[in-house]
């Protein structure tokens, strides 16, 4: 299992990448989607190692453990797990607002993951 300073490694790393400019403008908005979902995980994941010493096996025990430990924080982590999928999936077309809608569900689980 990957230790708290790697998420924490992961996270940064996935957040520079949303921020880059080839993502702006719309071009890539499913990928903006799928890359604030990651960032959300490797969050959760780094506070869950640091202060609890757990790790998740998969997206179902990472959900429970979020209801365990931080329950305010699971519907805006659900936000951002179903519009990645059907960003990645279902091939649905998405735009700035979904992008924005993303980024503000990742900001909440930020906020509230501590």
């Amino acid at each position: 299992m990957p230790t708290a300073a790697q998420h924490l490694r992961q996270r940064d790393s996935n957040r520079r990448l949303l921020n880059e400019p080839v993502l702006q403008g719309g071009a890539y908005c499913d990928w903006q989607i799928t890359i604030a979902f990651y960032v959300a995980v490797h969050h959760v994941e780094e506070a869950l190692a640091r202060l609890h010493n757990e790790h998740s096996a998969h997206h179902a025990d990472r959900f429970r453990r979020i209801l365990q430990h931080w329950p305010l924080a699971y519907d805006p982590l659900q936000v951002l797990y179903r519009r990645s999928l059907w960003a990645r999936y279902d091939c649905r077309d998405c735009g700035p607002a979904d992008v924005r809608q993303a980024v503000a569900a990742l900001q909440t689980v930020q906020a509230l993951v501590t």
